[in-house]
């Protein structure tokens, strides 16, 4: 699974839609569905770290995400 399936999932189990993460990220939804999409450029751990504050995981929850993980 790539990683903008498993932030996808991740805000999914949240309840976060994407113009809730764009805007907590400050940049566009277009820009926020490219990342879920896997149309973004590779993520930086800066940018990992500040999709993974949103919704209160670790980095380590995004890049090792099982659909089973209790979030």
């Amino acid at each position: 699974m790539k990683q903008g399936d498993k932030i996808l999932l991740l805000c999914n189990k949240k309840g976060f839609s994407q113009d809730y993460m764009a805007d907590k990220l400050g940049i566009t939804q277009p820009a926020y569905g490219n990342i879920e999409n896997n149309k973004a450029k590779k993520l930086s751990v800066t940018r990992l770290k500040e999709l993974a504050s949103i919704p209160q995981v670790n980095v380590e929850d995004i890049v090792n995400f099982d659909d089973k993980i209790s979030i």
